[in-house]
């Protein structure tokens, strides 16, 4: 079962189905306004109109209904084959009609008034109606030999298959995703230890060095050392008043 939108022959469909109600009942009310062959009179019945014009336009209503409807391609290509066929017998059959008529062609003449109106009834009655279903249903089916062809169980297979895959490896996922998160905490917890406790261990001799040092010089400093700093530092800043500044300093 290979199927298909239902959407893909919905407007070729609904153009068909209103082309085969014209084509059928047109012959019956076309003379209310001065559009008919054969007969002025409205809803005249006899078997070439059956034949040549009610037939067609009923297999060709068919054909569109089927397209619309149609959800397989086999369907929608029937669909548009009856109204290929249909198409077909507008245009062909008022000629065929005369194998069983001796030669004549029993549907006409157009009653028109003029060469216009006549051409316009052949046209609307038989010809340009035909070949108007001829040209949607013609679309219709190279439309959808167009389409790519997928086999349902081939497809419904396929996403089954990729689902499985996809949960299997899903759950594996979760079953080692704690494993990876505690290795790589312990990583983590044991790297910043080992960079740092080398690097502590040999900054404390030189921190207790520069004790030591600091505290020597401290108890071995002159008394006058204060003074000396306050005083250098008293010079460095400069000013007018350099040397009172650090005679009250000294004293």
């Amino acid at each position: 079962m290979r199927r298909i939108p239902r959407t893909k022959g919905a407007i070729t469909g609904f153009l068909i189905v209103l082309l085969g109600l014209w084509g059928a009942l047109i012959p019956f009310v076309g003379p209310y306004f001065n559009y008919a062959m054969h007969s002025d009179q409205t809803w005249q019945w006899f078997s070439d109109r059956f034949w040549l014009e009610v037939l067609p336009g009923i297999v060709a209503v068919l054909g569109g209904l089927i397209l619309m409807r149609g959800a397989t391609r086999a369907s929608t290509s029937f669909g548009a084959m009856m109204a290929l066929a249909a198409g077909l017998w507008y245009i062909v059959g008022p000629n065929v009609s005369m194998l069983w008529n001796h030669g004549a062609i029993t549907i006409g003449p157009p009653i028109g008034q003029h060469n216009i109106t006549r051409t316009l009834e052949w046209l609307g009655f038989f010809y340009g109606l035909g070949g108007l279903i001829t040209l949607f249903s013609s679309y219709a089916l190279g439309f959808m030999a167009a389409l790519p062809i997928v086999d349902e169980r081939v497809v419904g297979r396929t996403v089954a298959t990729g689902t499985a895959g996809a949960t299997a490896g899903y759950a594996a996922g979760r079953a080692t995703a704690p494993r990876d998160r505690v290795a790589a905490g312990n990583e983590t917890a044991v790297a910043p230890a080992r960079t740092t406790a080398p690097a502590a261990a040999a900054d404390e001799p030189t921190v207790a060095n520069d004790r030591t040092v600091a505290g020597d010089r401290t108890a071995t400093a002159d008394p006058t050392a204060p003074s000396t700093a306050t005083a250098t530092g008293t010079r460095r800043r400069g000013g007018l008043f350099r040397r009172r500044r650090s005679e009250t300093t000294r004293t």
